[in-house]
Formats: C-alpha cells, sequence, structure tokens
C-alpha cells in the first residue's frame, strides 16, 4: 500500500487545517495516510478527536526546527513515503528539501493564498521550479499569481476548497436585531478597520439603528480593532469574540456574513456561512467570485469601499425576504459546487495518476 505524508503547520481552527484533516481521512480509505503537526503545542482537541476517530496516525514533531526536520527526515526514510502534500510555506520548504534528498517521488506544495510577500514568493518559486514535483493552489487566482510570479505553469494546478456539510440544527434567529458577523483572523489582511467603518455607515443611515456586528477570531490586531471600534463610537452594537468554541452556534444566529479581505485563496469561512444559508458581503479578491454571485447569493466590491460594503449590509437588514432568498442561494450554490465529493474526486484522480 502506497504512504501518504500530509504536513501542516498545526491542528487549530484555520482553513488549510480544515481542509488537510479532511483530505487526510478522505485518502486513508485508499492509502496509508500519517498526518505530520510541525508545531505539535497547537493542536484543538476536536480536531484530535476526528483523528483518533478515523484511525490516522498522527505524527507529532517536537524539539529545535533542526530537530524536527531531523525527526521528519528519519520518518520519511523508515517508513518509506511515496508522496508528501504540504500546505503551508515551512511545509512546503521541509517538504521540498526532505522530499528531494530521499528521493520521494511526489512532492505536492500547497500555496493557499493569492498574495505572499516577496521573499515568500521568491522562495516558494524556487522550490516550486526546482524541488517540488508540483504545487496545488485552492484558487485559480492564487495560480495566476503565482505563474506570472515565474512560477513553472506546468507544475501547478486548482482543486478548490470543499465543504464537509453536517446536519445542525436551526436556532431561531433574535429579531431584536439584524446580526452581522465576520470569522476571520485579526490580521492586516483581513481589513477590520474597513468591516468596521461599513457597520458604521451601515447604522448611520439605519432607519432603526438594530445592526449588530459579532468579530470572531484572534491575532495581533486586537488592539487596534478594539480602537477602531471605539474611535466610531460602536461598542453597544459591535461584540468582539476571542476564539470561541461554539463558532457554529454564531453562524447560526447570524443574518449576514461580512467579508472585507485584501486578498485571499477560496475563503474556507465564507464557505462556513454559506453552509448556515447567510447572504455574503465581501470584497472581489481571490476567488470569491465563485463562491459569491452578485445579487443571487450576495454582493461583491472593490477592496476597501466600505460605503458600498455598508449600503449592501442595510440593504439586507431592512428587507427580511431578500435576506431569506440570498441565504437560501448560498446554501445551494455551496452544496452543488463545493461538496466534498468533488473535492475526493479531485484529489483521488491525481493520487492514482501520480502513484500508478
Amino acid at each position: 500500500m502506497k504512504k501518504i505524508v500530509i504536513l501542516n503547520n498545526w491542528l487549530i481552527s484555520g482553513g488549510a487545517e480544515k481542509q488537510g484533516l479532511m483530505l487526510a481521512k478522505f485518502l486513508n480509505k485508499y492509502f496509508k495516510v500519517y498526518y505530520c503537526v510541525y508545531y505539535s503545542h497547537k493542536i484543538e482537541e476536536k480536531f484530535m478527536n476526528e483523528i483518533m476517530e478515523h484511525n490516522i496516525e498522527l505524527i507529532l514533531l517536537k524539539g529545535s526546527h533542526l530537530r524536527k526536520i531531523v525527526s521528519f527526515f528519519n520518518f520519511c526514510k523508515q517508513k518509506k513515503i511515496s508522496v508528501i502534500i504540504s500546505y503551508l510555506f515551512i511545509g512546503n520548504l521541509i517538504n521540498a528539501v526532505v522530499g528531494s534528498v530521499l528521493k520521494v517521488k511526489h512532492r505536492i506544495g500547497g500555496i493557499r493564498n493569492s498574495k505572499h510577500s516577496v521573499i515568500k514568493n521568491f522562495i516558494q518559486r524556487f522550490l516550486h521550479n526546482h524541488f517540488l514535483t508540483m504545487s496545488i493552489s485552492n484558487s485559480f487566482s492564487g495560480k495566476e499569481e503565482c505563474i506570472n510570479y515565474g512560477f513553472d505553469a506546468n507544475k501547478m494546478m486548482v482543486i478548490h476548497n470543499c465543504f464537509e456539510f453536517n446536519n445542525r440544527a436551526a436556532i431561531k434567529k433574535d429579531e431584536m436585531f439584524i446580526r452581522v458577523i465576520t470569522v476571520a483572523r485579526f490580521v492586516r489582511q483581513k481589513d477590520y478597520m474597513t468591516s468596521i467603518k461599513a457597520i458604521h455607515y451601515a447604522i448611520t443611515n439605519s432607519k432603526n439603528k438594530n445592526i449588530h456586528y459579532t468579530i470572531i477570531g484572534y491575532g495581533e490586531f486586537e488592539t487596534k480593532i478594539r480602537n477602531w471600534i471605539n474611535e466610531l463610537s460602536l461598542t453597544n452594537n459591535v461584540s468582539l469574540v476571542l476564539n470561541p468554541k461554539n463558532v457554529y452556534q454564531y453562524l447560526a444566529e447570524s443574518d449576514v456574513y461580512l467579508s472585507t479581505s485584501l486578498f485571499e485563496g477560496l475563503s474556507n469561512s465564507i464557505m462556513e456561512a454559506m453552509s448556515f444559508s447567510l447572504p455574503i458581503v465581501a470584497t472581489n479578491v481571490g476567488d470569491n467570485e465563485f463562491l459569491v454571485k452578485n445579487g443571487f447569493n450576495g454582493y461583491l466590491t472593490k477592496p476597501g469601499d466600505f460605503e458600498n460594503l455598508g449600503m449592501h449590509v442595510l440593504e439586507l437588514s431592512e428587507n427580511e425576504k431578500l435576506r431569506t432568498e440570498l441565504g437560501n442561494n448560498s446554501y445551494t450554490h455551496l452544496k452543488e459546487n463545493f461538496s466534498v465529493a468533488r473535492f475526493e474526486h479531485n484529489y483521488l484522480t491525481l493520487i492514482n495518476q501520480l502513484v500508478h
């Protein structure tokens, strides 16, 4: 049986981690799969439970960076690994170096965003062109950016993220407020200044002032976000929730999803919002255009355009029929176009082509 290692930075609530774990669960039906975590102290219990439930062998790298690399080298050598799949920059680097030295036949890197720093682009281009056998982007925009930067186009392919649907009980919405929500890390990429200004615009122009905005996440921009909320006198209308365990409950209780990212690959958080039948108001970046169809299940605007974003939030807040129609369309569009079955087919076709 062919042996595959999926190498990821950690096991926390991020898009790459969720997609990597779904891939491991699926491939484990057909191959021997090991899930390797580079930062072993960053693991959430719910993901550990999934690993155990699906009998996936978990490899935790510990110690200094050098010790981790040596451990991964020894593990791959001992197990005679056929395929290494990595998702993020650190994983791609280790995949390229260790895989090349051991002559692992298939070394598959991952591109998870449409924009990267100049240094990361330079290093990942070098790894892709000279050491990795191929790279998979989760977005067409990411692939295009890479090719424009000099990545070998013949070694690039796109496999979109998927969404794993679960049966979740419907929760009655609070009719006193229209609840807008964002779930994303507190980093520059997510442009929270724009989202907060958009909410301020919507509330200022609202007849009933009954819009409440919940921001869920964690990260280095927490203090800045709190300051922006205070500066616009929105403390009564905006709540900051730090990495709760019940994110799905917050989504189920919400009415509109807002995303103001400056760049993306294929947004996992938007997909999660769509699974709860939420209309989406988002910036037209990355592959958001594949998720959000203007006027069908939401609206797309230019990055930084807080007035248009706010106008769409306001429109949805004042029109229950429109919210319901666009929200239902979100759910249908996600289920028809980003199913686990399609994701599984794409990866299984690729792996079978590689190993046979």
